[in-house]
């Protein structure tokens, strides 16, 4: 009888063995020359909103058609469907454009603050997920998970090829918070950019 189990137990880990066997080693290609550089795009977007350096800001991104919103939610896409437009899809109302022109025309503070930023590298692509809070004149007016997709150019250059970000309003101070209604209406946010006090490497 032990006879028996031990071969059952050799045959276990011989089919074992060379079911792992098929299986490659993956290994992600990824540099801390790399990571730092992304790490500092970070950075200089959050300091090109502080600063409403639109020529920075833009010399940040592949190009300036790049996909750049929040897409609406199920409930919004229904909604705008109903009232306004029927192929709606909750994409594509938004900008890099668009965003740069709010900054430049809005007279407040704007600022942005990044947490829990997270970079996944693999060659010449990465990714950048964080939390954001979208601040104006020091309250936060919006916040939620942002994520950039980046890439490195023929430069050897790493820029953001595009942004994506989800988005829950807080009520301003000593105002009433937005209806449903209202919310509805606002399918645009200029939620983005800010500041980087950890960042994890995955």
């Amino acid at each position: 009888m032990r006879r028996l189990f031990s071969l059952v137990a050799l045959s276990c880990a011989l089919l074992s063995t060379f079911a792992f066997a098929d299986t490659p080693t993956r290994i992600r290609v990824s540099t801390p020359e790399d990571i730092q550089v992304i790490t500092q795009v970070t950075q200089d977007f959050q300091a090109a909103i502080r600063t409403k350096n639109l020529k920075q800001l833009a010399g940040l991104m592949l190009h300036s058609k790049l996909m750049f919103e929040s897409p609406a939610s199920p409930e919004m896409i229904r909604s705008v469907r109903e009232k306004f437009d029927p192929s709606f899809d909750g994409t594509g109302s938004s900008s890099y454009t668009n965003f740069a022109q709010f900054v430049a025309k809005d007279k407040g503070n704007l600022d942005e603050r990044f947490s829990n930023v997270q970079i996944t590298q693999d060659g010449h692509i990465a990714w950048v997920v964080f939390d954001y809070e979208f601040m104006k004149d020091n309250q936060v007016e919006n916040y939620g998970v942002e994520t950039w997709q980046m890439m490195k150019n023929a430069d050897s250059q790493w820029k953001i090829l595009s942004v994506v970000w989800s988005s829950h309003p807080v009520a301003p101070v000593n105002k009433p918070a937005a209806s449903d209604s209202t919310t509805e209406k606002k399918i645009d946010s200029p939620a983005l950019a800010g500041t980087s006090p950890a960042i994890d490497i995955m």
